[in-house]
């Protein structure tokens, strides 16, 4: 939705003004969305599996954008 595009816009110019750069803006926002979906999971072992996978990949986007 617009509203949320504005929000995400907000927020990751207020981490930018803060001296987080774009990429790890971009990351940090993935992430909590992320998390927040993974607060509707009841198995905490479910859970802790798909936070290893989520780490891992924001791991190598992270390690691709800087090669």
């Amino acid at each position: 939705s617009i509203r949320r595009q504005r929000q995400m816009c907000i927020r990751d110019s207020y981490m930018r003004a803060r001296g987080i750069n774009e990429s790890e803006a971009t990351d940090l926002m993935v992430a909590a969305f992320l998390e927040e979906s993974l607060d509707l999971i009841n198995s905490q072992t479910h859970g802790e599996a798909f936070r290893r996978v989520i780490a891992g990949w924001l791991a190598m986007r992270h390690e691709r954008q800087e090669s």
